[in-house]
């Protein structure tokens, strides 16, 4: 999530009580935090009750924020919070495997790329994007946070509960896995490929964003609201 003006508007006006702000910062944000959740929750009723228990914690942590400038950190702080322990919840026992080693040593099977061709950095990305979808829940969360929200690696290990080192094996494994199947890509097509890094996948957040939009909101908010009550 972006820190803009008219955010920091409506934040104001809510903390000083004015209730009404909340559905106009639920509208500027709801299909980032939709963006968030389906990524980690594929199945839609199951992600519509993460995004209403979301919003529940926004309105009744508002107290915790000190500041409107950090309204951005506690932002994510909730969405991460929220969706690490839907993971802990679901997903233990590949959280067992991952501290067992699973997905530490990953390797790249193509080392060459194929074709006269040259894809650019964009469309690269679309390449990528087919992977992205395919990220563990774990791996997801992580990404997001790396990639796309573009947070520190102390930052991700504080909101996600490891270490920094597990963050950065993590960050390794999905920069040489998209990158193995990006590989594969130009060799079955016979076409060269842009460099994956960092911004490359970035580039693939971005057009994934674009296409994730929360479904019926007004009806999310109506339940919001009931939930609150």
């Amino acid at each position: 999530m972006i820190y803009t003006y008219e955010l920091s508007v409506q934040v104001k006006k809510f903390l000083k009580g004015e209730t009404e702000a909340f559905e106009k910062i639920f509208v500027m944000t709801a299909d980032d935090v939709y963006f968030h959740v389906s990524m980690v929750i594929t199945d839609p009723e199951e992600a519509e009750r993460m995004v209403i228990k979301i919003y529940k914690d926004m309105y009744m942590q508002f107290g915790r924020l000190d500041k409107v400038e950090n309204v951005i950190s506690w932002y994510n702080e909730i969405i991460y919070h929220e969706l690490d322990n839907w993971i802990g919840k679901h997903y233990m026992e590949l959280l067992v495997t991952e501290t067992r080693g699973k997905f530490d040593h990953p390797v790249s099977n193509v080392d060459v790329l194929y074709g006269e061709k040259l894809y650019n950095e964009s469309e690269t990305a679309l390449i990528a994007i087919d992977y992205i979808y395919e990220l563990n829940p774990i791996h997801q969360l992580t990404s997001l946070a790396y990639f796309f929200d573009k947070l520190a690696v102390n930052e991700i290990a504080n909101l996600l509960q490891v270490d920094d080192d597990r963050i950065n094996k993590r960050v390794k494994y999905i920069t040489l896995t998209i990158e193995d199947f990006c590989k594969q890509y130009a060799k079955s097509h016979e076409v060269r490929i842009a460099t994956v890094d960092a911004h490359m996948i970035l580039l693939a957040y971005v057009q994934l964003f674009k296409s994730v939009e929360l479904p019926h909101p007004n009806k999310v908010y109506k339940k919001i609201i009931e939930a609150l009550q």
